[in-house]
């Protein structure tokens, strides 16, 4: 099937339009295209807003959108302009922002809504939207729907486990239109944070903290480097909530070479030791990095 994945841009300025990036839509192309599908991802944060390449939706069978609540207001808008150019098309919305608020996604008229991780629940929606597999829209995870008026669901979300993080694919940049308009890479290593803070959804979105093994993840950035991009950004939440793991993490990245400028998430009090010292190894580790 042609598969088309969208995810809108920012409103205003925050951390994905500043560095011009996405969120995990390029990594779900890339699975996507791995189960056989001809695919295409837009993120607008990247190539701008109005880059959809709309003769390519026109053809499409299935129109994927990735949001997070700031973004909803434009993805409606786009949303509604695939369905002018392609009302054909079976429409999903993924992403934070559904996941949490499913019923506001599913008013934005959306045929399914597919909460939590989808790396891998989304080429099984495509395979039972597509006629390739018996399985019922019900056995699908996470999966949310309107039928004859009715809401219908299938089984609650369900978080990756560490060796099925691992046997996800290697991010293929080129599938993202006009890539090359940014220099960041984003790259990740963790899901979740082992904090439960009450004013934060991650945990909501991933209710256990899961780390994929470190080989992968620096296999990651080592090929983010190779095709040349100025930076990694980490994309964890908080990436030194296992601080002595990813203390064990810098120094595997400098060993290997890692040369470019990688940006990460962290709490302010992770720079501290227990004590209340300042945490001089870590700061430095950082600096290497």
């Amino acid at each position: 099937m042609r598969v088309a994945l969208i995810e809108a841009g920012s409103p205003g300025l925050n951390i994905y339009s500043h560095v011009a990036m996405g969120r995990g839509i390029a990594l779900l192309g890339t699975c996507v295209r791995d189960a056989g599908h001809d695919v295409r991802v837009y993120i607008e944060d990247v190539s701008g807003r109005d880059s959809t390449d709309w003769d390519f939706v026109k053809d499409a069978d299935v129109v994927g959108f990735s949001s997070i609540t700031c973004t909803l207001p434009r993805t409606g808008e786009l949303l509604r302009r695939a369905r002018e150019v392609n009302p054909r098309a079976v429409t999903v919305l993924g992403g934070p922002e559904p996941t949490c608020a499913p019923q506001r996604s599913l008013d934005l008229g959306v045929d399914f809504v597919l909460r939590g991780e989808a790396e891998l629940t989304l080429p099984r929606l495509l395979a039972a939207i597509g006629g390739a597999e018996d399985e019922p829209f019900s056995g699908i995870e996470g999966l949310m729907w309107r039928e004859e008026g009715a809401l219908r669901s299938g089984p609650e979300p369900r978080q990756l486990t560490r060796a099925e993080l691992d046997a996800l694919p290697i991010v293929d940049h080129s599938l993202v239109h006009q890539a090359d308009m940014t220099g960041v890479a984003t790259v990740w290593r963790a899901r979740g944070c082992p904090a439960r803070c009450d004013f934060c959804e991650v945990c909501e979105i991933w209710p256990r903290y899961t780390r994929r093994s470190d080989e992968r993840s620096l296999e990651e950035i080592s090929s983010a480097q190779k095709a040349g991009y100025g930076t990694a950004f980490l994309i964890d939440d908080n990436a030194a909530a296992d601080k002595k793991s990813f203390k064990e993490f810098l120094s595997k990245m400098v060993e290997t070479g890692f040369s470019r400028t990688l940006v990460t998430q962290l709490r302010a009090d992770s720079v501290f030791t227990h004590d209340g010292r300042i945490d001089h190894e870590f700061l430095k580790l950082l600096k290497r990095a």
